[in-house]
């Protein structure tokens, strides 16, 4: 249960900034779905059940329930509920802490700490793990913790300085493809106006400024702002 994850089911965002938001700490997580598999693989389909209960105003506690042979093993812990996607992303912020305490991916705490360069407080790119950290099939002979920079941006002291963008039309995200931005994405939009009926994912850069300022709820502004940044 313990095992290192693929890094397609390790997640990352930033912890804390400094010098004036262009360096970032990053922190690291198992995805909902990547916990849900590992208990799936360990205990099977039917040895594990999570409980839910929402605290009003507050959040959500989980508590799971898992059978190994005739002993039950129980552990709970809570997250609050996310600014967009409210009780489904209290729901999943909850899963990954009450799994966290069950023991999976808590070999994460023990990475050196990941800074980064930031883009308008934003990661764009991915780390690569060292080996030990990753499952056999993965391993490389990579002994230390590398960070690549995407979308042409390496730093404000760097040579390439910051990519172009064309802020008439939707571009593919570099920000951090979290639960809430996923949630943002799907947001269909419901408003009366030419986007209605939309996915927040698919209208311009352009209509996701103007909503995140002006939109008719505050649910509209922030789901508009999470997938602004995302797209940078």
């Amino acid at each position: 249960m313990k095992a290192p994850f693929p890094a397609q089911d390790v997640e990352w965002r930033v912890g804390r900034t400094f010098a004036n938001g262009e360096k970032g700490v990053l922190l690291p997580f198992i995805t909902a779905r990547g916990i849900q598999q590992r208990l799936d693989e360990v205990f099977g389909v039917e040895g594990w059940s999570p409980e839910y209960t929402v605290v009003p105003e507050q959040g959500v506690v989980c508590t799971l329930r898992c059978k190994s042979g005739d002993v039950e093993i129980v552990k709970s812990d809570g997250a609050e509920f996310s600014q967009v996607s409210g009780l489904k992303g209290g729901i999943s912020g909850s899963l990954k802490r009450a799994a966290s305490v069950m023991g999976i991916g808590r070999y994460l705490y023990d990475l050196k700490e990941v800074s980064v360069s930031l883009q308008n407080k934003k990661f764009r790119g991915k780390v690569i793990l060292p080996d030990e950290y990753l499952p056999e099939e993965e391993r490389t002979g990579n002994t230390e913790i590398k960070v690549e920079y995407s979308g042409g941006f390496e730093s404000r002291t760097g040579n390439r300085g910051f990519e172009s963008r064309d802020n008439d039309s939707p571009k593919e995200g570099h920000g951090e493809l979290t639960d809430d931005v996923k949630a943002a994405l799907e947001f269909v939009i419901n408003d009366g106006s030419f986007n209605d009926g939309k996915k927040m994912g698919e209208v311009s850069i352009k209509s996701l400024s103007y909503m995140a300022k002006f939109g008719k709820s505050d649910e509209i502004k922030a789901a508009a702002k999470l997938v602004l940044d995302y797209k940078g």
